[in-house]
Protein backbone atom coordinates (compact mmCIF):
# COMPACT_ATOMS: atom_id res chain seq x y z
CA UNK A 1 0.00 0.00 0.00
CA UNK A 2 1.66 3.50 -1.04
CA UNK A 3 1.33 5.82 1.99
CA UNK A 4 2.96 9.33 1.97
CA UNK A 5 5.62 8.04 4.07
CA UNK A 6 6.48 5.75 2.20
CA UNK A 7 6.27 7.92 -0.96
CA UNK A 8 8.46 10.15 0.97
CA UNK A 9 11.15 7.25 1.44
CA UNK A 10 10.95 6.21 -2.32
CA UNK A 11 12.36 10.02 -3.19
CA UNK A 12 14.39 10.36 -0.38
CA UNK A 13 16.50 6.90 -1.52
CA UNK A 14 16.41 8.32 -5.44
CA UNK A 15 17.66 12.11 -4.20
CA UNK A 16 20.13 10.61 -2.46
CA UNK A 17 21.10 8.46 -5.68
CA UNK A 18 21.38 11.21 -7.64
CA UNK A 19 23.22 13.02 -5.80
CA UNK A 20 25.95 10.18 -4.87
CA UNK A 21 26.20 9.72 -9.17
CA UNK A 22 26.73 13.52 -9.78
CA UNK A 23 29.63 13.30 -6.69
CA UNK A 24 30.69 10.30 -8.28
CA UNK A 25 30.38 12.00 -12.04
CA UNK A 26 32.12 15.27 -10.74
CA UNK A 27 35.23 13.19 -9.03
CA UNK A 28 35.69 11.55 -12.44
CA UNK A 29 35.60 14.32 -14.61
CA UNK A 30 38.22 16.01 -12.34
CA UNK A 31 40.26 12.40 -12.52
CA UNK A 32 39.39 11.86 -15.97
CA UNK A 33 40.40 16.06 -17.03
CA UNK A 34 42.99 16.99 -14.55
CA UNK A 35 44.86 13.52 -13.96
CA UNK A 36 43.68 14.39 -10.42
CA UNK A 37 41.25 12.72 -7.46
CA UNK A 38 39.38 16.26 -5.92
CA UNK A 39 36.50 15.65 -3.79
CA UNK A 40 33.87 17.80 -5.77
CA UNK A 41 31.23 18.14 -2.85
CA UNK A 42 30.47 20.69 -0.53
CA UNK A 43 29.58 17.85 2.51
CA UNK A 44 31.25 15.32 3.87
CA UNK A 45 29.39 12.64 2.49
CA UNK A 46 30.29 11.84 -1.28
CA UNK A 47 27.20 13.53 -2.31
CA UNK A 48 26.38 16.96 -4.17
CA UNK A 49 23.04 17.56 -3.68
CA UNK A 50 22.49 19.80 -6.69
CA UNK A 51 22.06 17.06 -8.55
CA UNK A 52 19.47 15.35 -6.71
CA UNK A 53 17.32 18.77 -7.14
CA UNK A 54 18.30 18.48 -10.47
CA UNK A 55 16.97 14.87 -10.94
CA UNK A 56 13.82 15.43 -8.60
CA UNK A 57 13.00 18.15 -11.10
CA UNK A 58 13.38 16.25 -14.16
CA UNK A 59 11.68 13.31 -12.87
CA UNK A 60 8.73 15.65 -12.01
CA UNK A 61 8.88 17.38 -15.35
CA UNK A 62 8.63 13.61 -17.35
CA UNK A 63 6.84 11.65 -14.74
CA UNK A 64 4.54 11.11 -18.19
CA UNK A 65 7.53 9.80 -20.08
CA UNK A 66 8.09 11.39 -22.65
CA UNK A 67 9.53 11.38 -25.73
CA UNK A 68 13.80 10.41 -25.71
CA UNK A 69 14.18 14.23 -27.56
CA UNK A 70 11.84 15.41 -25.37
CA UNK A 71 13.76 13.91 -22.21
CA UNK A 72 17.17 14.75 -23.86
CA UNK A 73 16.32 18.43 -24.34
CA UNK A 74 14.75 18.93 -21.09
CA UNK A 75 17.88 17.50 -19.24
CA UNK A 76 20.32 19.56 -21.20
CA UNK A 77 17.78 23.05 -19.84
CA UNK A 78 17.00 22.33 -16.61
CA UNK A 79 20.17 21.63 -15.24
CA UNK A 80 21.99 24.47 -16.76
CA UNK A 81 19.36 26.76 -15.94
CA UNK A 82 19.70 25.43 -12.16
CA UNK A 83 23.90 25.53 -12.35
CA UNK A 84 23.31 29.12 -14.02
CA UNK A 85 21.05 30.08 -10.94
CA UNK A 86 22.70 28.65 -8.35
CA UNK A 87 26.32 29.47 -9.08
CA UNK A 88 26.13 32.81 -7.28
CA UNK A 89 24.51 31.54 -4.09
CA UNK A 90 26.34 28.39 -3.60
CA UNK A 91 29.85 30.41 -4.44
CA UNK A 92 28.74 32.44 -1.56
CA UNK A 93 27.75 29.86 1.13
CA UNK A 94 30.94 28.22 0.25
CA UNK A 95 33.14 30.83 -0.08
CA UNK A 96 34.78 29.74 -2.94
CA UNK A 97 33.24 28.81 -6.80
CA UNK A 98 32.51 25.15 -6.80
CA UNK A 99 32.60 24.90 -10.42
CA UNK A 100 34.42 26.43 -13.04
CA UNK A 101 33.99 25.84 -16.96
CA UNK A 102 36.40 28.69 -18.61
CA UNK A 103 38.74 25.85 -19.58
CA UNK A 104 35.89 24.93 -21.61
CA UNK A 105 34.74 25.40 -25.03
CA UNK A 106 31.42 27.07 -25.71
CA UNK A 107 30.96 28.19 -22.11
CA UNK A 108 29.33 31.27 -20.57
CA UNK A 109 31.60 32.81 -17.76
CA UNK A 110 32.81 29.91 -16.55
CA UNK A 111 29.56 29.15 -15.27
CA UNK A 112 27.70 26.85 -18.05
CA UNK A 113 29.46 25.29 -20.78
CA UNK A 114 27.84 23.06 -23.85
CA UNK A 115 29.62 20.26 -23.75
CA UNK A 116 28.74 20.29 -19.85
CA UNK A 117 25.16 20.94 -20.61
CA UNK A 118 25.37 17.64 -22.99
CA UNK A 119 26.18 15.30 -20.86
CA UNK A 120 23.26 16.16 -18.22
CA UNK A 121 21.40 15.81 -21.60
CA UNK A 122 22.78 12.17 -21.56
CA UNK A 123 22.29 11.41 -17.48
CA UNK A 124 19.07 12.70 -17.64
CA UNK A 125 18.46 10.12 -20.21
CA UNK A 126 19.98 7.41 -17.93
CA UNK A 127 17.85 9.28 -15.30
CA UNK A 128 14.17 9.07 -16.46
CA UNK A 129 14.36 5.88 -19.22
CA UNK A 130 16.82 3.71 -17.09
CA UNK A 131 17.44 4.61 -13.20
CA UNK A 132 13.92 5.62 -12.18
CA UNK A 133 12.18 2.55 -13.87
CA UNK A 134 14.52 0.50 -12.24
CA UNK A 135 14.39 2.02 -8.99
CA UNK A 136 10.46 1.96 -9.52
CA UNK A 137 11.08 -1.99 -9.68
CA UNK A 138 13.21 -1.88 -6.89
CA UNK A 139 11.08 -0.29 -4.52
CA UNK A 140 7.57 -2.44 -5.80
CA UNK A 141 9.09 -5.67 -4.54
CA UNK A 142 10.77 -3.59 -1.79
CA UNK A 143 9.22 -4.51 1.57
CA UNK A 144 8.41 -1.52 3.16
CA UNK A 145 10.01 -1.41 6.05
CA UNK A 146 13.60 -1.74 4.38
CA UNK A 147 11.94 1.34 2.14
CA UNK A 148 11.30 3.50 5.41
CA UNK A 149 14.70 2.51 6.99
CA UNK A 150 16.50 3.25 3.85
CA UNK A 151 14.74 6.66 3.29
CA UNK A 152 14.85 7.83 6.73
CA UNK A 153 18.70 6.85 6.22
CA UNK A 154 19.63 8.49 3.55
CA UNK A 155 17.62 11.98 4.66
CA UNK A 156 19.01 11.78 8.24
CA UNK A 157 22.75 11.08 7.21
CA UNK A 158 22.47 13.86 4.35
CA UNK A 159 20.78 16.47 6.66
CA UNK A 160 22.89 15.63 9.62
CA UNK A 161 26.00 16.10 7.41
CA UNK A 162 24.18 19.57 6.04
CA UNK A 163 23.93 21.01 9.51
CA UNK A 164 27.18 20.01 10.46
CA UNK A 165 28.90 21.52 7.65
CA UNK A 166 27.14 24.95 7.39
CA UNK A 167 26.04 25.42 10.95
CA UNK A 168 28.42 23.73 13.47
CA UNK A 169 31.38 24.06 11.84
CA UNK A 170 31.68 27.88 11.45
Amino acid sequence: MKTKLSTFCRYAVEFSLCSLCGWVYEALLELLVYGRYTDRGMLHLPVCPIYGFAGFALLFLFRSRRSWAAVFAGSVLIPTVLELVSYAPLEKIAGYPLWDYSAWLWNYRGIISLPSSLLFGVMGLLLVKGIHPLMDLVHRKMPEKWLYIAGILCTGAILTDTVLTFFLQK
